[in-house]
């Protein structure tokens, strides 16, 4: 018996939860809701927050409108990708530390689908309002696999393929964009 996670179903909630948390009278004051949701850096770096509620009311508007057809639409363009891929389980953004100069170096995978326990696609999701899809990806994203390639390696998991998925945010296209699942 095949089952399917609808992926759709949870995006839904999760776009009426961000719509509702944004709406909120307090939601750009500090420690509300929509700051510790949407931002994972915590109170210290709330940029995506921040940025949302420095747009003018009528952008804001359209971004909260938008919102709903863009996470339908890439839901939709993963569970199809799930099915056709078999993934077993998804891994929402694992930050994965790497070793650097001075520090070690966060890289973060927006989704991980896994076939089993020893194999996996890697995915990053982009949007853009842009008519060329392909233009959202930019030149870094394939070193970026490959960072993640190499951590999920050394955890002793498998990547067969790397996909950034571009979702349009002006109407229902997306496209998804290979990559080599290669090391760095």
């Amino acid at each position: 018996m095949d089952t399917v996670a609808p992926i759709s179903e949870d995006a839904a909630a999760a776009e009426e939860f961000l719509v509702t948390i944004l709406t909120e009278s307090h939601a750009d004051s500090r420690w509300s809701t929509a700051e510790l949701a949407l931002d994972p850096g915590g109170r210290l770096w709330a940029k995506p927050r921040d940025d949302f509620f420095q747009l003018d009311n009528d952008t804001r508007t359209w971004v909260l409108d938008r919102l709903q057809v863009t996470a339908l639409c890439a839901a939709e363009s993963i569970e199809t990708v799930a099915v056709a891929r078999d993934w077993a389980w998804l891994w929402s953004q694992p930050p994965f530390a790497s070793p650097s100069k001075l520090r070690p170096s966060i890289t973060q995978p927006d989704l991980i689908g896994g076939m089993d326990w020893k194999h996996c696609d890697v995915t990053d999701l982009k949007t853009t309002g842009e008519d060329d899809l392909r233009a959202t990806v930019n030149s870094g994203q394939a070193k970026a696999f490959g960072s993640r390639v190499a951590s999920l390696r050394a955890l002793g998991i498998i990547p067969e393929r790397c996909y950034a998925l571009a979702v349009s945010t002006a109407d229902n296209r997306y496209g998804w964009i290979e990559f080599p699942a290669q090391d760095q």
